[in-house]
């Protein structure tokens, strides 16, 4: 199950979301995101036969290095962490603490008229030991545009008790309507 730390860091991500387009109304899977290729996923997400974390033709080590490349202020132990945590699915079952409207997969609670307008696919949570830096793997698909349909690692850094949005490392990103 998802930690309070990472739902938390889940809600700065939503949060950021929302701003995007006031009218957005977000899905949110139940089930996080993972390395896994050319298997069952957990949460269903399939991307050139991945799970959202990397591409069919990388390890996650390779993944990472692109990663480091892009998000140079990254601390090891943060990427390391992100590397463990991510090995397997685990659910988000409690209560994201977000402004954002949304819902997640499986939710009882979804109005029947409610029109989402983005499924968003979340990744395990990386930290630092100070607990300070984060990394997460977002994966965003568009009913409205594909185009914006797209997958990246993001960043954040917790400054005076909030985390806030740093840099991002593209994985994947729809071309066509």
């Amino acid at each position: 199950m998802a930690s309070s730390d990472e739902l938390v860091v889940y809600a700065a991500i939503l949060d950021s979301l929302s701003q995007l387009d006031a009218n957005s109304h977000l899905l949110i899977a139940d089930k996080t995101s993972t390395f896994a290729c050319g298997e069952s996923t957990g949460n269903g997400l399939s991307v050139a036969d991945c799970n959202g974390l990397r591409n069919s033709n990388e390890t996650p080590s390779d993944r990472m290095v692109i990663v480091t490349r892009d998000l140079p202020e990254l601390q090891k132990d943060t990427l390391r962490e992100f590397l463990y945590a991510n090995q397997q699915c685990v659910s988000i079952t409690h209560k994201i603490p977000s402004n954002a409207d949304y819902y997640l997969f499986n939710d009882p609670e979804i109005p029947k008229a409610w029109k989402y307008s983005f499924l968003v696919y979340l990744s395990r949570v990386g930290f630092n030991r100070e607990h300070t830096e984060a990394l997460v793997n977002v994966g965003l698909f568009s009913y409205a545009d594909s185009k914006l349909s797209e997958g990246h690692y993001v960043a954040l850094r917790k400054l005076a008790g909030k985390w806030t949005l740093g840099g991002t490392s593209a994985v994947w990103k729809l071309t066509a309507n």
